[in-house]
């Protein structure tokens, strides 16, 4: 919905604007109390929660609090974590939107295939009906756990969920991308159980904390078995970044790159974390940057929310791995430059053509933040 931006001043408007809105991620840690209780299943879709992922934790309790929003029903998640890690989660929970959180001791580590079979085993017992969202890592969990129900009544399965929408009847559709994104297949569930693993980029609205948010352990005895230990936590990375600041050879030389740099500054200071992306001429012929920033054919592949392209032409073996879901501010001062002029053959990623020198509209977005 957001309008085409095509000067510096509506563009530190809208970066103003996401970056506000991103900041909703950093929710505070919970600090109510934690009763007993047992899972309750009346009108319940559950949102399953990981230890670590807090990129999947969020795509998941986001999908749950809309397609809760759409069938008019309670919006839960469950925890299965190591107790100190509780807090974190639960706060995460809270302010997505769950109106309750059932918490499950994972001791030091995090839920093996096994356990998470147990697991869902206890969430599909509480209602014919269950819908149980969780990340990809849950697609063979819930694969066996569907086959162990076949006898009883079918458990519908859908894997990668990047939209969710309502049908005329009282139920829901599932969008699910094919063809590396450039079709969608979208089904629709007007009744029944269902498991649904949700892309760790999909993009659901922002829910409003709930007021009212109640949290409890459950009594669910974690055997070592079904615990595994919690991987070490990597650094990000290119390919999973939200906001690229996506470099090309207008930068010229090193002058060119420091202005980048302040951009960056910039943007951090707003407390978002950009990352740097950069053309093969950037890498390899100004080798301003390592190769492994390298977008492209021969470089990765990204699916961020937001670049910042400077001085990038657009050539296709490097457009073509940009991702689908991104708004690209594009600052050129060639306006028929494939990439400005992108918007006339490609419904997405839509560029927002900034025309003019880069030292010159950069600059002045910088003195505007």
């Amino acid at each position: 919905a957001t309008p085409l931006i095509t000067d510096v001043a509506a563009a530190a408007r809208y970066l103003e604007f996401f970056a506000a809105s991103a900041s909703a991620v950093a929710a505070p840690e919970y600090t109510g109390s934690i009763s007993p209780g047992n899972l309750d299943a009346a009108g319940v879709l559950w949102a399953v929660l990981e230890p670590q992922d807090k990129k999947q934790n969020l795509a998941v309790l986001r999908a749950v609090r809309h397609a809760a929003d759409l069938t008019g029903k309670k919006a839960q998640a469950v925890v299965a974590a190591p107790r100190e890690t509780w807090p974190s989660l639960l706060g995460l929970a809270a302010a997505n939107g769950c109106e309750q959180a059932f918490c499950a001791d994972s001791r030091t580590g995090r839920l093996s295939h096994d356990g998470k079979r147990e697991l869902l085993r206890s969430l599909v017992r509480t209602s014919s009906d269950a819908l149980i969202f969780a990340g990809i890592d849950w697609a063979g969990a819930f694969a066996y756990v569907a086959g162990e129900n076949a006898s009883v009544e079918t458990t519908r399965i859908f894997f990668g969920v990047t939209g969710i929408g309502k049908t005329d009847s009282p139920g829901i559709t599932f969008s699910l991308p094919g063809y590396e994104g450039k079709l969608l297949r979208r089904y629709a569930m007007n009744r029944g159980a269902a498991f649904v693993t949700v892309a760790p980029d999909a993009d659901f609205p922002v829910p409003r904390p709930h007021a009212d948010f109640k949290a409890f352990s459950l009594d669910f005895a974690v055997s070592p078995d079904w615990t595994m230990p919690l991987p070490p936590v990597t650094p990000p990375t290119l390919s999973q970044a939200d906001v690229i600041i996506d470099v090309g050879y207008g930068i010229r030389d090193k002058a060119g790159f420091e202005l980048a740099h302040e951009l960056k500054r910039k943007l951090e200071a707003r407390g978002l974390s950009p990352m740097f992306g950069a053309t093969r001429k950037v890498t390899q012929d100004l080798k301003l940057l390592p190769l492994e920033t390298q977008i492209g054919q021969t470089g990765v592949r990204v699916n961020p929310k937001l670049i910042l392209a400077l001085g990038i032409s657009g050539a296709p073996q490097h457009i073509d791995y940009l991702g689908t879901r991104a708004e690209v501010l594009s600052f050129n001062k060639d306006v028929e430059a494939p990439l400005m002029k992108l918007n006339q053959t490609r419904p997405f990623p839509r560029v927002h053509p900034i025309e003019g020198d880069l030292f010159v509209t950069v600059r002045a977005l910088i003195e505007k933040l």
